[in-house]
């Protein structure tokens, strides 16, 4: 009994809701079919503008499934508010008696304005015609200028701006064009011409003497030009900037001159320039130069706008007293050649005695930092510094001996090399994965493929044998050394 009751509650309660929509569908059909006999304007009648795609929309939706939106006027209005006779296409006129049953039943957005039909925008209409008058004109325009602008014959014609000339044929206007006014075919004077000499050059306004900026027309077609636009020309067979010529002469003889010297000096350090690798020779003396004065002496050679260089600078390898030390002291010791001892590259440079005088003479400065190595090896074993040659694995990589002037603060050295060290030691707190491989053996962190973070840290896939230990980011890289030697039984040493 309790199910039929049930069972019946809801046909009635279904019934209801069919009923109700039956009724707002009917309502909404009755509303439609009514501002649809409405729609039509007629003859001698104003009426109001609405939106095409809001007329499509409205008798397309569902009335009990969808809601039409409200009017929006604002993409068919122009500036002044009013109907914008170039949207034509996006708007219907409806009459008066239809636009109000549609604001009663859908409303207008709010802000947006009524669009009757007499109060087309004026100030639109006589836009849009100027525009099209424009456009007609730049086109007959652009078909003259088509025929003048024929190449001139070689003994005849007018050197006007080449970049209006580019512009005026691309049909292009106002703030797209290059150059507005022509004056690119006027002599600029050179940037590195003396401020007297620019200001008369400015005076002058003789033609420029860079070629690319310039374009030869006919007289017929520098007349039309002239008198329609006012640009600049000059006849064919005109001096350019006697000032500039000049100038521009001297500089590419001075030019001439540095190539010439920096070509010798090029040669003249051969070694440096061409970044090869030094072998050294026991007993001989060489000089070592800070890596980053050797990149601007490699500019300087290279570009012959740098007229100077500054003197060789070498203090960035004596400042011991910014590691504790006192006095011009090394702070890095170039006769260890361990790879550990040097977790950074291309600090400085190791020349030959004939290549420092050669820098010394020329840019002066220092201090002179001489270095003096002594050793005994079998001939298979090399000593190569700088650059590795191909196949240089024989060549000695351990701690010379010798003598180093200025002589090399050891305390520096090692503070520098720990603090450089622990600067590219990046981790954060967590735990890390050491994979022991033997004992007594070696030990390594667990990398490679499969490799993710888990709550910012890293995530190491577990292979063989592993030891969890936990590093934080305050920790120093003896304390991390300490944590990796201790389990796996390796001398930190």
């Amino acid at each position: 009994r309790d199910e039929s009751e049930r069972l019946v509650e809801a046909a009635k309660a279904e019934e209801t809701a069919f009923g109700a929509d039956k009724r707002k569908l009917g309502e909404h059909e009755i509303i439609k079919e009514e501002i649809f006999k409405m729609l039509p304007l007629e003859s001698g009648n104003d009426g109001y503008f609405v939106p095409t795609r809001w007329l499509k929309d409205w008798i397309d939706v569902d009335p009990i499934t969808a809601k039409c939106d409200k009017v929006s006027t604002v993409d068919i209005a122009s500036n002044e508010s009013r109907p914008d006779p170039r949207k034509l296409g996006d708007m219907k006129v409806v009459s008066a008696h239809a636009w109000d049953k549609i604001v009663e039943n859908y409303s207008l957005e709010e802000g947006h304005p009524i669009l009757e039909t007499k109060l087309l925008c004026v100030a639109s209409v006589k836009a849009e015609c100027k525009r099209r008058h424009d456009l007609a004109q730049e086109s007959t325009e652009s078909t003259i200028l088509k025929e003048l602008f024929k190449e001139a014959t070689p003994q005849s014609g007018v050197w006007i701006s080449k970049a209006w000339w580019k512009d005026v044929r691309d049909r292009k206007t106002g703030g797209d064009r290059a150059d507005p006014d022509g004056t690119d075919v006027v002599c600029s004077s050179s940037e590195t011409l003396p401020e007297d000499l620019a200001a008369q050059c400015k005076e002058m306004r003789q033609m420029t003497g860079d070629k690319s900026k310039r374009r030869l027309i006919s007289h017929e077609a520098y007349n039309h030009v002239k008198g329609k636009y006012g640009i600049p020309g000059f006849p064919f067979g005109s001096e350019p900037c006697i000032i500039c010529s000049e100038h521009e002469a001297m500089e590419m003889e001075n030019n001439a001159g540095l190539k010439q010297e920096r070509a010798g000096l090029k040669a003249a350090t051969k070694t440096l320039w061409s970044q090869l690798s030094v072998k050294l020779v026991s007993g001989e003396t060489y000089f070592l130069v800070a890596n980053s004065w050797i990149e601007t002496f490699f500019n300087y050679i290279q570009l012959t706008d740098i007229k100077e260089l500054d003197p060789i600078d070498n203090s960035a390898l004596l400042d011991a007293e910014s590691w504790g030390g006192e006095g011009q002291k090394l702070i890095y010791d170039p006769l260890d050649l361990e790879p550990r001892s040097r977790p950074t590259t291309d600090i400085y440079w190791w020349v030959s005695e004939n290549e420092w005088n050669v820098l010394h003479s020329k840019f002066g400065g220092g201090p002179a930092i001489r270095v003096t190595p002594t050793f005994d090896f079998d001939k298979a074993i090399t000593v190569m510094v700088n650059k590795m040659p191909k196949g240089g694995s024989s060549s000695y990589r351990g701690i010379l001996e010798g003598s180093c002037e200025p002589e090399v603060d050891k305390g520096c050295v090692a503070r520098r090399s720990a603090a450089e060290w622990q600067k590219l030691l990046v981790y954060t707190d967590g735990k890390i994965l050491v994979s022991k491989l033997g004992a007594g053996g070696t030990a390594a962190l667990n990398s490679g493929a499969g490799s993710g973070t888990e709550n910012g840290h890293r995530r190491l896939p577990p292979r063989g044998k592993h030891i969890p230990l936990a590093v934080a980011s305050t920790m120093t890289i003896n304390a991390v050394k300490e944590l990796l030697y201790t389990p796996t039984e390796i001398s930190p040493v």
